[in-house]
């Protein structure tokens, strides 16, 4: 069995006290309860994960770079598994970096998620919403080719783009 993370006791002890407080103060309830006995359980596995080695054993892993895409069709409260995506670097130099369609899973699935042909510049993506609702037989939408443009200031951290659709507008920012 692996040791706990070194930190899991400081911050047990923080939604221990939290816990109890909840259970002695003026907010008894057992929603309160299951709530801070849920955030200290869920807690400890984290810590876990931020002190796992690479497959060498020896250097902690760091996040890859990279660009990952998420799109789901709020109209329908789905993902949007099929709709097609381009990803185009602009600058510094031109370069179709990623193209495919979104998977079962709401991600676009390129190895551009995980770092690969990923430097810093000016990137646009580009969601065929015009195609993806005529192949669901929808009408036509009021969008067809959204693009979205934006700059990667440093290759090693990554960009996730969650894009969140209907036929008639969009939202796109960098998620977490």
């Amino acid at each position: 069995m692996k040791a706990p993370h070194p930190d899991s006791f400081f911050i047990g002890q923080a939604f221990k006290e939290r816990f109890y407080a909840a259970l002695a103060g003026q907010e008894r309830t057992a929603h309160l309860a299951a709530i801070a006995l849920a955030g200290w359980i869920c807690q400890l596995p984290v810590l876990d994960l931020l002190s796992e080695t690479s497959s060498k054993g020896t250097e902690p892993m760091e996040q890859a770079g990279g660009i990952s895409i998420h799109a789901v069709d709020v109209s329908t409260g789905r993902v949007a598994a099929g709709l097609k995506v381009e990803l185009l670097r602009l600058e510094p130099s031109q370069a179709l970096v990623a193209t495919g369609e979104i998977g079962s899973n709401g991600l676009l699935d390129h190895p551009s998620a995980r770092g690969e042909g990923v430097v810093a510049g000016f990137y646009e993506v580009r969601f065929d919403l015009g195609d993806f609702f005529a192949r669901a037989g929808r009408e036509a939408p009021f969008l067809d080719s959204v693009p979205f443009r934006f700059h990667v200031r440093n290759a090693a951290e990554h960009y996730h783009l969650p894009f969140k659709f209907t036929p008639y507008g969009f939202s796109l920012f960098r998620g977490a």
